[in-house]
């Protein structure tokens, strides 16, 4: 093997070496890779995107999901909004941050796109008519 064959496989071995730990890293932390995922424009964004807000609408972060969809790059929000399942459950983060905050105005808007949304199931229309009756009553989550 000439020198430079050696170099170049060198630096190939220290390049593999510093990937190791990344994907051993998103591998305990399925959310991380996700979200990274979510702003490449490929197939596979919106379904990332979607474990995303699913992830933060689980843990009933409407706060800190929301907020996180709105600090993604424009382009990548404009193009995503457009994935019927992603509005789906990028609309359910913000009418349950609306409901966190008592908002019966905002309530009324986000819970009624929620509620008109035919990809919501049964189990969860019923959960989401709940968090509007009670945002309207102002009493909140």
């Amino acid at each position: 093997m000439n020198a430079l064959a050696s170099g170049l496989t060198g630096m190939l071995l220290a390049a593999l070496a510093c990937l190791v730990p990344m994907a051993e890293a998103q591998a305990e932390d399925p959310v991380a890779a996700d979200r990274s995922r979510a702003l490449i424009d490929d197939p596979m964004a919106s379904a990332a995107l979607v474990r995303v807000l699913q992830h933060h609408h689980g843990l009933g972060d409407g706060e800190g999901g929301f907020g996180w969809w709105l600090r993604l790059p424009f382009p990548v929000r404009a193009r995503q909004a457009q994935v019927p399942n992603v509005r789906l459950w990028r609309n359910r983060l913000e009418f349950m941050r609306d409901a966190q905050r008592s908002d019966a105005a905002a309530c009324a808007v986000s819970g009624t796109m929620v509620l008109d949304n035919p990809l919501l199931d049964s189990a969860s229309r019923a959960v989401e008519a709940q968090r509007l009756d009670r945002c309207r009553g102002g009493t909140g989550e």
